[in-house]
């Protein structure tokens, strides 16, 4: 099969069953045939369901078939680009673990190789799933944590000390925006304490509160090393073990695994264009507060005062590429036992990949992983509101409001009829907004790219769209995925994020800039009659 796409300056085609390749017969200079370009446009026609107007449903138009061709195993949940490029850095670093130790290879990476060895010795007998129970309740009677055998009951629990001491034990913990009383945290807790207690040892005390928590953040990192037996022993399920111990070593050593796939593009290159497009983010951010009509002079310059002073690290911290830092960060650790205790980082560097980067045109590129720094440069303001006036905040509150009313009226069952229910709008809400806020940025950064370094090439087969619509297309099918209905369900009531569709749609519906790029009109489905804007 072969469908043809015919303009007055370019003549392309996609051949094949799947439109997996795409030739173009050059007739304009401003035509990109990179393999970027090519292979962008080919994933896009993939994905897309040009029947649907993008005025009525942009989530659909840029995912409608995404799922048709990226098939979720009846194994998998949730199928999504995300899953996609996780599974692919996990294989990646996988291979690596097995293969040969290279002459150069740091410290650090050796110590990688060790605790993935370390793992792979572990086996699921009786023996070593109670060696397994008795280490992690060894460690919780020694810290004074809401485990107290039924016969001591000497401990006094102080939350400040037992986090000092956490903190020595661990080397670091990294306390994540988790609310502690969602369902889904209480449901694992559980199900650690019914791992590590079958015959009833262990009692909890307050279990909805901060002891919970603080006692749910530890056996997270303690459970590393028993995962393996945990996974076998509540799921059930048969797992690969080398799968297994490769993803526990990225889960506890990602930050420090990053030195795997940090290619000198990316240090030479990638990094720091991004570091541009931060400033870029930066200097967009900074104008919509100059002209915002709502905040007073006093809070416009403690915000801008706190915009100039916030960094970003991009793939990795600096610090990794000092290897004395780094061995003097890592000497109290030891790789070698079952406990596996460095605090778990994600390789923020294996997610700046295609189809999240390296897209071929900047449009893509902006509309994709520059609206994910824009999501997060909103999200370094916080909930605390520092130097902001009274009238200021009140103001704020009142634009959030306008989100948390607008998200909590979206019908879920628009995704699977089989599943009911809405967005919770409160839970969300801080995402809500940083994503609105971050893609409103990124269009406006990449503006700000068009003007410094004037129009781009023209994406094969996409030649009828304009690059703004195209960075709006970027952006939508960066979220498209598949899911079980149960999965959905589990995902609303306990997800701090909105499900996919409605993390487009939403947001999309927002924005003037989206409704004047596709010209859509006032009564689009894609137009909010009250749109909610932050600035």
């Amino acid at each position: 099969m072969s469908i043809q796409m015919e303009t007055q300056d370019y003549n392309c085609m996609f051949l094949g069953m799947t439109p997996t390749q795409i030739v173009c017969n050059e007739t304009s200079e401003r035509l990109c045939t990179s393999s970027d370009c090519i292979r962008a446009a080919s994933y896009l026609l993939e994905s897309m369901d040009f029947r649907i107007d993008p005025c009525e449903d942009f989530y659909e138009f840029t995912c409608g078939n995404w799922a048709k061709y990226h098939t979720r195993l009846d194994s998998v949940t949730r199928w999504s680009w995300y899953d996609i490029i996780t599974k692919r850095v996990e294989h990646a670093i996988r291979a690596f673990l097995k293969s040969k130790p290279a002459a150069y290879e740091s410290k650090v990476i050796g110590h990688c190789r060790t605790m993935y060895e370390s793992c792979m010795k572990l086996n699921t007998s009786d023996d070593q799933m109670e060696s397994g129970r008795r280490r992690a309740k060894e460690l919780l009677k020694e810290y004074c944590f809401p485990y107290i055998h039924k016969e001591d009951r000497n401990c006094t629990f102080d939350w400040k000390a037992t986090l000092e001491k956490v903190y020595t034990f661990l080397g670091q913990l990294t306390f994540r925006s988790v609310n502690i009383y969602s369902p889904g945290i209480q449901k694992k807790v559980q199900h650690y304490i019914d791992f590590l207690q079958p015959y009833e040892t262990i009692a909890i005390d307050n279990p909805n509160g901060l002891q919970s928590f603080i006692w749910w953040m530890v056996i997270d990192n303690l459970i590393g090393s028993i995962r393996f037996n945990y996974n076998i022993y509540y799921r059930n399920i048969s797992i690969n073990q080398s799968n297994q111990c490769a993803q526990l070593v990225n889960d506890r050593m990602g930050m420090f695994l990053g030195e795997v796939i940090a290619m000198p593009i990316f240090l030479n290159e990638t990094k720091p264009k991004l570091l541009n497009s931060f400033e870029e983010i930066r200097s967009a951010f900074n104008e919509l507060v100059e002209n915002s009509d709502w905040m007073d002079q006093p809070t416009k310059r403690a915000v801008i005062e706190k915009s100039q002073a916030m960094k970003v690290n991009i793939g990795f911290a600096e610090f990794l590429l000092n290897k004395t830092k780094v061995d003097e960060y890592l000497k109290d650790f030891n790789f070698t036992n079952s406990s596996f205790l460095v605090n778990e980082h994600m390789i923020a560097m294996g997610h700046l990949q295609f189809p999240f980067y390296g897209l071929g045109i900047e449009a893509l590129n902006y509309g994709v992983a520059i609206s994910t720094l824009g999501h997060e440069f909103v999200h370094g303001f916080g909930k605390v509101k520092d130097g902001w006036t009274n009238q200021t905040e009140n103001e704020y509150r009142n634009r959030a409001n306008c989100f948390l009313e607008q998200y909590k009226n979206f019908d879920i069952s628009e995704i699977d009829q089989a599943i009911n229910g809405t967005v919770n709008g409160t839970r969300t809400l801080d995402e809500n907004i940083a994503d609105t806020v971050g893609l409103l940025l990124a269009y406006k950064a990449y503006k700000i790219f068009i003007k410094k370094h004037g129009e781009e090439e023209i994406l094969p087969a996409f030649q009828t769209f304009t690059p703004e619509q195209l960075f709006f297309i970027g952006y939508g099918n960066s979220y498209c995925a598949s899911a079980t209905p149960e999965e959905l369900m589990r995902s609303n009531a306990n997800d701090e994020h909105s499900l996919e569709k409605f993390r487009v749609n939403g947001v999309v519906s927002n924005l003037e800039e989206f409704r004047a790029t596709f010209k859509c009109k006032a009564n689009s489905k894609m137009v909010s009659k009250n749109p909610c804007r932050i600035w």
